[in-house]
C-alpha cells in the first residue's frame, strides 16, 4: 500500500502536466550533482538549440577553486534538472480564469470595508497582516486601486523520501514548492488549476 503510494507521487512537472491535462511550459536548468548550483538553458543564436555549460563553475567559497564536476552526459544533456514553471506565465493564466480577478477584488474589498481587523477570525481576510502590509513603495499593499489587483499567496514547501523512511542509510530527498492563492474562496484554492507549482527538486 505503501509502496503504491509513493510511486503515485509525481518527480517532474511533466507527470503534473500529463496527470492533470495543464499546459506547463517549463524551463529546465542544469543542476550541478556535486554542489546543487544550478545554470540557466541558453539559447545558441546560432544552431537554435539549448545549451549548459559542460562543468560546474561554482566556488564556494568564493576563494575556492571552481568545483569543476561534469554537469552533462555523453548526449549533452544535464545529469542533473531542476525544472521551472515560470511564476509569471502561470499567473497570467490563473488571473485570465472566469472569477479569479472578481474574486481577488471581493477579498481585498473585505479588507477594505473593515479597517481594523475583527477579533474573531473567521474568514481568511480577517487577518491582520491584510490591513498591515505594504509594498516596496511603502504603502498599504491593499488600496482603493481598481486597475490594479492584490494577490495574497500561501507559500508551501515540503520535502520527503520517495522512497519511504528507512531510517538508516543513504536516501533520496524529493522536494516541492507551491503556492496557494488566499483570495480564492477554500472549495477553490487546491483546484489543480489554481494551484503555483513552482518545480520539484
Amino acid at each position: 500500500m505503501q509502496q503504491q503510494a509513493l510511486e503515485a507521487i509525481p518527480n517532474q512537472i511533466a507527470t503534473v502536466e500529463q496527470e492533470y491535462d495543464l499546459e506547463i511550459e517549463t524551463v529546465c536548468y542544469a543542476v550541478c550533482p556535486r554542489c546543487n548550483y544550478i545554470y540557466e538553458p541558453q539559447l545558441s543564436p546560432a544552431s537554435g538549440t539549448v545549451t549548459y555549460p559542460t562543468a560546474c563553475l561554482n566556488r564556494s567559497p568564493l576563494s575556492s577553486t571552481p568545483c569543476q564536476t561534469p554537469l552533462l552526459n555523453c548526449q549533452g544533456a544535464p545529469l542533473k534538472v531542476y525544472e521551472y514553471n515560470p511564476f509569471l506565465k502561470w499567473f497570467a493564466t490563473f488571473v485570465a480564469q472566469p472569477g479569479i480577478q472578481q474574486y481577488g477584488r471581493a477579498f481585498c474589498d473585505n479588507v477594505r470595508n473593515q479597517p481594523i481587523a475583527p477579533v474573531d477570525k473567521l474568514h481568511t481576510w480577517d487577518g491582520d497582516i491584510y490591513r498591515e502590509l505594504r509594498g516596496s513603495d511603502g504603502e498599504l499593499f491593499v488600496t482603493d486601486d481598481e486597475q490594479e489587483g492584490q494577490f495574497f499567496f500561501l507559500l508551501h514547501a515540503d520535502f520527503f523520501n520517495p522512497e519511504g523512511s528507512t531510517g538508516r542509510g543513504k536516501h533520496h530527498s524529493l522536494g516541492v514548492a507551491s503556492l496557494t492563492c488566499l483570495n480564492l474562496p477554500y472549495h477553490l484554492r487546491q483546484d489543480h488549476a489554481n494551484v503555483y507549482v513552482s518545480g520539484f527538486i
